[in-house]
């Protein structure tokens, strides 16, 4: 494991260095960087913010936010980042729960504010043991909760899985996640400033932007990419032959697959396209972020053999094997401080391990995650793994995207629902027919689905993960249940 992180130890030691370029070229040194962010931070508490306050940030992507989060470590403000486009019903949820103390929704706010001259004197806080961040997850299975940590856990997680996935002062990552999300702060942002690297600031991945998607990282010569599988296959499937482009692409170090399971079907379909593989890793939010890491030569030699190595001082729990997964429990030095909860930080572990609901095995110091607790449910008396139905049904040419879901049945015990969109070349009424088929040919009886439902398009968090829940919601309302 790697040594505790100084805060300011990386912006004196790499001062020099570039360290954020803007799409227009503009460049600023680790040491501007920290002027500001410092600056910033006295301006915190020239508004009466202190230690332990909430502070709830609600803007775009910017590099003043990454240095509100540096702020924020110097002074023990809790940044509380959410989705700007968050619904209102689930923005009003969040402000009740941690009834912040300041809102950040535009970030003019904070240039427009002039320091206190009483504050000259005042010096941040050096204690890295102090909470500094709460992110809250996804709620693609239900409501979101808020996930606490310290400026330690995050600068030695970032430290640790920097050493792990050789990440130096020659890299440069491509930030294009929102800085909202833990891929965001932890992957392209914490990860590079630790080791000295440079981060390009992109814009966020959206559907206008995949056309454009490989000019800025071939522009200043991006050598570390992260992507989802769903960014991944979309740009897969968007993408027209450009010699300058592939090869810009294969001569990358890594692209690394992260935020959702990476199913064989997008693994395939990215390198068939693209000639180099995606690399997988695992990370939990609550147990510090990316923990393990799949290098670009193993990731070559097969599909999903494992989503790689971890350091010795990760521990994890898991009983299962390939023929009977079992639930991951993991600890690392770099746990959450804990849940939100009720005005209170609850721990969320059990014996200093957290449950992941991952399931899996482990292998030769590797891990392998086979997919989720619920997504493995009793139909029929027979255990059935929704991941896979997905994956199978993935390669149904006709579709253009899916979600397999499962609901409780009194006689099968669960029913498995297919959620799907289709190309436009798709015409007539028989689509169901023609996936039933299909399906016929690839999946036991007991594996086939009982109802498919063709909806305009699959709900999604801003990164691409499904929203299991908005889908059962969709068949309910269908069922006037």
């Amino acid at each position: 494991m790697c040594n505790n992180v100084k805060l300011e130890n990386i912006f004196h030691k790499y001062k020099n260095n570039d360290f954020l370029i803007k799409e227009d070229g503009s460049v600023t040194s680790y040491f501007e960087f920290w002027i500001v962010a410092k600056e910033i931070a006295m301006i915190l508490l020239s508004i009466g913010l202190k230690e332990g306050d909430f502070l709830l940030l609600k803007i775009e992507n910017s590099g003043d936010y990454l240095k509100l989060y540096i702020a924020c470590m110097l002074t023990g403000i809790i940044a509380c980042p959410i989705d700007p486009d968050l619904p209102k019903e689930r923005y009003e949820t969040i402000l009740n729960e941690i009834k912040p103390r300041y809102i950040i929704d535009n970030i003019q706010k904070i240039n427009d504010i002039e320091i206190n001259d009483t504050l000259d004197n005042v010096s941040v806080n050096n204690d890295e043991n102090r909470n500094c961040i709460m992110l809250f997850t996804s709620g693609t299975t239900g409501k979101p909760k808020g996930i606490v940590h310290s400026v330690m856990s995050l600068l030695s997680s970032a430290k640790s899985f920097a050493q792990l996935s050789g990440i130096n002062t020659k890299t440069i990552v491509y930030h294009h996640f929102p800085m909202f999300y833990m891929a965001g702060i932890f992957n392209m942002f914490l990860c590079p400033m630790v080791s000295g690297g440079k981060v390009v600031l992109g814009k966020r991945f959206s559907a206008e932007q995949m056309f454009s998607f490989w000019n800025i990282p071939m522009k200043y010569g991006v050598n570390n990419l992260t992507l989802t599988p769903t960014m991944a296959i979309s740009l897969a499937r968007i993408y027209r032959h450009d010699e300058k482009v592939m090869t810009y692409i294969q001569s990358l170090d890594s692209i690394i697959s992260t935020g959702s399971y990476l199913y064989e079907t997008v693994f395939s379909e990215f390198l068939s396209k693209f000639s180099i593989p995606l690399q997988s890793c695992y990370g939990v939010t609550e147990v510090g972020g990316t923990i393990t890491y799949k290098n670009k030569k193993e990731s070559v030699i097969k599909y999903q053999d494992s989503v790689g190595y971890f350091d010795k001082d990760i521990k994890f729990i898991c009983n299962g094997t390939k023929r009977q997964p079992d639930e991951i429990r993991v600890k690392t030095p770099f746990m959450m401080s804990g849940y939100f909860i009720n005005n209170k930080i609850i721990s969320g572990l059990k014996n200093g391990f957290f449950y992941t609901g991952d399931i899996g095995y482990i292998e030769n110091a590797r891990l392998f995650v086979t997919g989720r607790k619920g997504e493995r449910v009793k139909k029929g008396g027979e255990f059935v793994s929704l991941s896979y139905i997905e994956d199978i049904l993935m390669k149904f040419e006709l579709i253009d995207e899916l979600s397999v879901v499962s609901i409780e049945d009194s006689f099968w015990g669960n029913k498995i629902l297919v959620f799907y969109t289709f190309g436009k070349h798709v015409v007539g009424n028989e689509i169901n027919e023609k996936i039933d088929n299909y399906a016929l040919q690839h999946l036991t009886s007991i594996e086939m689905p009982d109802e498919y439902i063709c909806i305009d398009k699959i709900p999604k968090t801003s990164i691409g993960k499904v929203k299991k829940k908005d889908l059962i919601n969709i068949y309910n309302k269908k069922m006037g249940n």
